[in-house]
């Protein structure tokens, strides 16, 4: 017999739609956001003169800090603790062993200086790839 619980009946659904709207407004930032703001400013700051490496880097910091003020605002249950001592950080190595897919984004938003490994697979996606060979 199925569960008639209020849980099962109202709230269950609820969270599905709430999760299915939080996920179609992430992806709706990542793809708008980056096509139409962001693309213009990477094209400005390409036209620019001298090293492109730090504007890259700063306007990817940008991004991904509106991206995690973004999921802070639409899952207010959600928070993150960052300690002091990693926002301090001014010259490291950091090493993610990616619990998540959010962790070299959560990098990237927390330090506008960076240098990213990454796969050499991902330097030949269209547009992606010239965004991180330019940003380093």
């Amino acid at each position: 017999m199925g569960d008639t619980s209020p849980e099962a009946t109202i709230i269950r659904p609820l969270a599905r739609c709430y999760d299915v709207a939080v996920t179609l407004a992430c992806w709706g930032y990542f793809i708008f956001a980056f096509v139409f703001p962001f693309c213009l400013i990477y094209g400005g700051a390409c036209l620019l003169p001298g090293p492109r490496q730090t504007r890259f880097q700063r306007i990817n910091n940008w991004y991904y800090r509106g991206f995690f003020r973004l999921l802070l605002i639409i899952t207010p249950r959600h928070r993150w603790r960052i300690d002091e001592d990693v926002r301090r950080i001014r010259s490291a190595v950091i090493v993610c062993n990616h619990l998540s897919y959010l962790d070299p984004l959560l990098m990237l938003a927390l330090f506008a200086k960076q240098k990213t490994v990454v796969k050499t697979k991902f330097f030949k996606v269209p547009i992606f790839g010239w965004v991180l060979q330019n940003a380093g």
